[in-house]
């Protein structure tokens, strides 16, 4: 079936704009949602409470801060000077063990500067202790010199722990001094929708494709947002867990140097609870990612997994090994332990740079840095990749090669040869199109012709991460932010019905604005950018994915 309002020759819909007054919004419980409120969105649903659990205004103590090292804390005139910092996640920490409650949500504030000359990125962390302990980032500022920044974020407390402490960190190399002052914590009481009161984003899909959202660990373990994703979504794709500097060990690695030197131990705790969530619930997985420049730790191309900067990096030979057994041990891991569970992997990722020396556009730095792939195993690290890839990989696991910004000739150029060579010689699956994405940029027509060019060779299509950056949460924006959910999926639907791609999976990168990616990016604020807001409501966009005729198609 073709979707309501496209072109039946292009799919893009006819040019209609519909004033706000006009438009016939969703209905809960036989009451439409209303339009306009501040500050919470724009629902008619129960409010959202407020309760302080914690404030500090450094007025005559450290109010139960820390250090985290040797750092010294003192106070200076309303606020709090930690200094003496030798390593970045040297910082001030609050414990909190004894104020927060289990499965709950928090929200905080602080205000926070530096010493620095120059501008610092600085970001208020978790340290959460249960089985084992584990670091989460909640929030990050770009602080001006001589500027004081508001931090702001939120962060859910997992069902069982022993200990869970808020502390901030941050900064270059220097270690400058971070100076706190204004901080407060507060419990949200909130009443949550049954997850059943919505219809299922899945099962309206179903038919067409597998309806994703990219999650973390925290996520799984909340009882509230594991409901939703359970309801809403019959495929995950986890945000960091999977990712190599997620599984490789290293101090297993060197602990027996002999036998892990050319095949790094892994961990599986955290793999093992990911994979266990999807299997229990009937939900499949995107194994994301196998091989990647940024989150792949630097030891790992390094001699004896040396993590002195100056190492010597090995020899191609041996990081070819490094890498056939990597992706290996990982394959075989997970389909010896979790058969079927995970579908597809995004083999490589973010590999082709605009860019790039490279006369194929291979990555070869990033941040100005050397792409350690490159450095080690050369520009063939991506084929060498899919073939390990496909020599494991069980029969009915597709492999994908994933990027961003993949729809600007640009990319889409390199990517586009890359594919074709690797097609023929039998080695990829799909196209991984992320899709972090604007309001106007890029057009549907652009973002619609892209993906049929790479569906041309053959190959299955992804929206692996798809979220519209949006720093307003305003009625007419987010009514905006509906429809233009609505004209991706509708394009999808007509590239589907018409034979000219086979789009099956599109992913939403993130569940909630709560917890999005884009949240104080690059010195920004919050955003809005999914389709549940960070209480867990549902947002406009939520039907506008949906397809609901309540949603203008302009």
């Amino acid at each position: 079936m073709l979707a309501a309002g496209c072109n039946s020759t292009t799919g893009e819909p006819a040019i209609e704009q519909l004033p706000l007054d006009d438009v016939q919004l969703p209905v809960i419980d036989d009451e439409p949602i209303a339009v306009g409120g501040e500050p919470l969105g724009i629902y008619d649903f129960p409010a959202v409470e407020f309760e302080l659990i914690y404030v500090s205004d450094f007025s005559e103590s450290r109010s139960g801060f820390s250090g985290r090292a040797s750092e010294k804390l003192t106070i200076d005139d309303g606020f709090l000077s930690v200094s003496g910092r030798t390593a970045n996640w040297n910082g001030a920490k609050l414990d909190l063990s004894s104020l927060v409650e289990a499965s709950t949500l928090y929200e905080f504030s602080a205000v926070i500067s530096h010493n620095s000359e120059t501008s610092q990125d600085l970001a208020a962390s978790l340290e959460i202790k249960t089985r084992s302990t584990a670091y989460e980032n909640a929030a990050r500022a770009r602080v001006p010199a001589g500027e004081w920044v508001e931090i702001a974020g939120s962060f859910v407390t997992p069902q069982a722990f022993e200990s869970f402490a808020l502390y901030f960190e941050g900064g270059d190399d220097s270690n400058p001094d971070i100076l706190l002052k204004e901080v407060v914590i507060n419990r949200v009481i909130k009443e949550l929708l049954p997850p059943d009161a919505l219809p299922s984003l899945w099962e309206a899909h179903d038919d067409y494709f597998k309806t994703g959202v990219g999650i973390t660990l925290a996520d799984l373990r909340n009882p509230d947002t594991s409901a939703l994703i359970i309801r809403h979504f019959n495929s995950i794709t986890m945000g960091n867990e999977m990712k190599p500097s997620s599984l490789l060990d290293h101090a297993a690695s060197i602990a027996d140097l002999e036998k892990h030197n050319l095949s790094a131990a892994i961990r599986t705790d955290i793999l093992d609870e990911c994979l266990t969530f999807a299997r229990d619930n009937n939900i499949a997985m995107r194994g994301h990612t196998l091989v990647w420049h940024e989150q792949t730790p630097h030891w790992f191309f390094k001699v004896d997994y040396s993590r002195d900067a100056d190492a010597e990096y090995v020899s191609r030979e041996v990081m070819l090994e490094r890498l056939e057994n990597y992706i290996r041990t990982v394959l075989e891991y997970c389909q010896e332990n979790f058969p079927g569970v995970i579908y597809s992997w995004d083999v490589v990722n973010e590999a082709i740079d605009a860019g790039s020396a490279d006369e194929n556009k291979v990555r070869d730095t990033h941040d100005g840095a050397p792409n350690p792939w490159y450095v080690t195993v050369g520009a063939d690290y991506i084929e060498q990749s899919f073939v390990f890839a496909r020599r494991y990989a069980a029969p009915e696991v597709t492999l994908f090669y994933n990027d961003f910004n993949t729809f600007y000739p640009n990319k889409l150029l390199p990517i586009l040869a890359l594919l074709e060579d690797l097609r023929e010689k039998g080695l990829v699956d799909g196209m991984g199109l992320q899709s972090h994405i604007g309001f106007t940029d890029p057009s549907i027509m652009d973002f619609q012709a892209a993906i049929t060019k790479y569906a041309e060779l053959g190959l299955e299509i992804h929206l692996t991460e798809l979220d519209i950056n949006l720093d307003s949460n305003s009625a007419d924006d987010l009514l905006k932010l509906a429809i233009r959910y609505k004209r991706i999926v509708s394009m999808a639907y007509f590239l589907i019905d018409s034979d000219l791609a086979n789009v099956g999976n599109i992913t939403v990168w993130g569940l909630s604005d709560r917890d999005t990616w884009l949240n104080n990016r690059d010195g920004g604020g919050k955003r809005y950018p999914l389709l549940f807001n960070e209480y867990l409501y549902p947002k406009l966009a939520f039907y506008g994915f949906l397809l609901d005729d309540s949603i203008p198609d302009f």
